[in-house]
């Protein structure tokens, strides 16, 4: 299931994958603009400036990822526990009195108050 989480993480770094989501889509903005100006600067930049931008960068970098490895764990836990539901599915049995005898019957052949004579 991480496995899956991991692929399915970076796939949502797409920004087609990010233009449904106008949020992330701005914090993916600002962390490419970030890194340009850092990487457009670097030698004029000041010290400070030096050790500010990158922290800024990696930490909108780092959010995105981890806010998408979040999001695919928790769909990954959902399809999953879809797929047990499935697998589990039964016919829920209803005991029927008829007569003097008790009748097992699927839940879906027995007869609903609404068909029931009584």
């Amino acid at each position: 299931m991480v496995r899956r989480a991991l692929v399915d993480s970076v796939i949502k770094l797409s920004p087609r994958h990010m233009k449904a989501n106008p949020v992330m889509f701005v914090v993916e903005i600002g962390s490419v603009l970030t890194t340009f100006y850092l990487i457009r600067d670097f030698g004029t930049a000041s010290s400070s400036e030096k050790r500010l931008r990158p922290r800024c960068g990696h930490l909108a970098v780092v959010h995105r990822a981890l806010r998408h490895f979040a999001e695919a764990i928790a769909e990954g836990r959902g399809k999953a526990q879809a797929d047990t539901l499935r697998k589990t599915r039964a016919e829920t049995v209803a005991y029927v009195q008829r007569g003097d005898d008790i009748v097992e019957v699927a839940s879906s052949q027995a007869a609903t108050p609404a068909t029931c004579a009584w």
